[in-house]
């Protein structure tokens, strides 16, 4: 006898087809129709779980965000400070072909939520959770080493957000300069770059070195 399939297993299976579709090919390939045929259900069958595309569009983008959450609990656990920064970031920069995959998908949201205020509500939420968790880690950071004069928490925060969503762009379109395997290199010549001199310089020679050798390979 078949399994029964819960609404939430249903929402949750059709969700993971429209982030396949959307990492292979393109925001334009998603639609409700695609979305069933993938799921090997006829066409409708969506509706009374999404109401529109746009509305499929956020519950991907969130199922998303979830999945980072659900890997951020195992990885950063015990952590604090840079470490945790760095397992958190690492969740986020596109270094393998999941996560690549990923910011095919927030992208695509973003280009929806540009013109749709419910969207960029949806977006800033959880760009807002972000920032709150890596402002305490950094107070940590700081607490523990100090950071670079002239740099607060509230500005290494602000640079850490930029170099993660950025990265997002341009490993997906600048495929030739970027490359996803020197993302972890690139971020930590980053994070040395916010330490005090004495701690900043052996750490921070080595993150520069790795990214220029990464680079160098290349």
């Amino acid at each position: 006898m078949p399994r029964i399939v819960d609404h939430d297993e249903r929402r949750a299976e059709f969700m993971a087809h429209a982030w396949t579709i959307i990492a292979r090919a393109g925001l334009s390939g998603v639609t409700l129709r695609s979305v069933a045929a993938a799921s090997g259900m006829a066409n409708g069958a969506l509706k009374p779980y999404f109401r529109s595309k746009e509305h499929l569009m956020v519950a991907t983008f969130e199922y998303v965000m979830e999945q980072i959450a659900k890997r951020l609990e195992t990885d950063a656990e015990g952590l604090s400070g840079f470490d945790a920064v760095r397992a958190f970031s690492l969740q986020i920069l596109p270094h393998n072909q999941q996560l690549v995959d990923e910011a095919r998908v927030v992208i695509g949201f973003w280009a929806l939520a540009a013109h749709d205020a419910t969207m960029a509500e949806v977006n800033d939420t959880h760009m807002g959770r972000w920032r709150s968790q890596l402002s305490v880690w950094v107070k940590e950071q700081e607490a523990a080493t100090g950071l670079r004069e002239g740099i607060t928490v509230d500005i290494l925060v602000d640079g850490l957000m930029t170099f993660l969503l950025g990265s997002q762009v341009s490993v997906t379109v600048d495929t030739v300069a970027v490359r996803p395997e020197m993302m972890a290199a690139h971020l930590e010549a980053l994070l040395n770059t916010y330490l005090p001199d004495d701690v900043w310089w052996e750490a921070g020679r080595r993150g520069l070195k790795d990214a220029a050798r990464m680079r160098d390979v290349g």
